[in-house]
Order: structure tokens, then C-alpha cells, then sequence
């Protein structure tokens, strides 16, 4: 494992946390860590950048608090209310002739 597997990792990780997807994150920089961590030892700015992204994607993992957004009112558009649609044919659909006509014997 070299440097580069290392910074991918740590790339990764890092998409996974924007897309909330905690526990792919973590695995990723638990990953990276590993690289960084045998490639240049604890006391190293990119191991410490590492364990910087794991330690706050992990408190975010167990950060359950709950919001929720106002939401304005919208208007009930006119299908949903149940009026009639104004049409400009009178009478029954599909009935041939007019009311009353001629009988035939």
C-alpha cells in the first residue's frame, strides 16, 4: 500500500460523508489510516488529517437530533376539490339523436 491508495481512501471516505453514508466513511478512513499509519507513523500531518475525518464522521454517527423545516401552505390545485369541469357539449355523451325524437315502430 503506498501513499496514493492512502489519499484515495481518505477521498472517498470523504464523498461517502457528504452523501451521508456514515458507515462507508468510516471504513473508508479507518482504511486510510491504516496506509498513513504504516507509511509515515501517528505524529504525521496526513495521519492526523485522517483521524481528524474519522473522529467526526464517528461523532456524527451518534448525532440523533431531529429538525424540521416550516413549510408554507400551498393552494389545492381546482381536480382535487371536486368541482366540475366546464364543458361546452350539453347532454349525454355518445347518444345519438335528440330527446323526445321520433319513435320507431
Amino acid at each position: 500500500r503506498s501513499m496514493d491508495c492512502g489519499l484515495l481512501y481518505n477521498n472517498i471516505g470523504a464523498c461517502y460523508d457528504m452523501l451521508d453514508r456514515v458507515t462507508e466513511a468510516i471504513e473508508s478512513f479507518q482504511r486510510a489510516r491504516d496506509v498513513f499509519q504504516f507509511q509515515f507513523g501517528m505524529s504525521h500531518p496526513r495521519t492526523a488529517t485522517v483521524m481528524r475525518n474519522l473522529s467526526r464522521v464517528k461523532n456524527r454517527k451518534f448525532d440523533f437530533t431531529v429538525s424540521f423545516a416550516e413549510r408554507k401552505p400551498t393552494a389545492c390545485p381546482p381536480s382535487l376539490l371536486g368541482k366540475p369541469k366546464k364543458t361546452g357539449k350539453k347532454g349525454k355523451k355518445g347518444g345519438k339523436g335528440k330527446k323526445g325524437g321520433k319513435k320507431k315502430k
